[in-house]
């Protein structure tokens, strides 16, 4: 018995969809909006979305000028880094790469004793 209650209300439920999409089709091709109303079909694009000006920013911006990596922090360490960021006035991202530019400058003669090692 369940299984019929079941049935009947995934039937209505696929019967609903069905009659949305069929609906939603229909106005499409009633609608004609400004944007697309004088083009003709030729000069669109398969498979593009319009997407608001307010993505086309980021989407343009999405080349990396720098390598990325994701990163864990222990609970602690990352609530330290983010009182200590606020208190410098500069991101996590540059409070890092800062401490990095520090540590690198102190080990400065031994990374190039061992990048001679290993680059024979």
């Amino acid at each position: 018995m369940a299984s019929k209650e079941f049935k009947s209300v995934a039937d209505k439920i696929k019967g609903a969809a069905d009659t949305f999409i069929n609906t939603s089709k229909e106005e499409e091709d009633v609608q004609n909006t400004p944007d697309t109303a004088n083009e003709p079909d030729t000069l669109k694009e398969p498979n593009t979305v319009n997407v608001p000006d307010t993505q086309k920013k980021s989407v343009k911006t999405r080349k990396q000028k720098h390598p990325r990596i994701n990163m864990i922090f222990y609970t602690d360490n990352h609530e330290y880094l983010e009182y200590i960021t606020r208190l410098k006035g500069v991101s996590i991202t540059q409070y890092v790469n800062d401490l990095i530019a520090k540590d690198a400058e102190e080990n400065k003669e031994t990374i190039k004793k061992f990048k001679a090692l290993v680059n024979g």
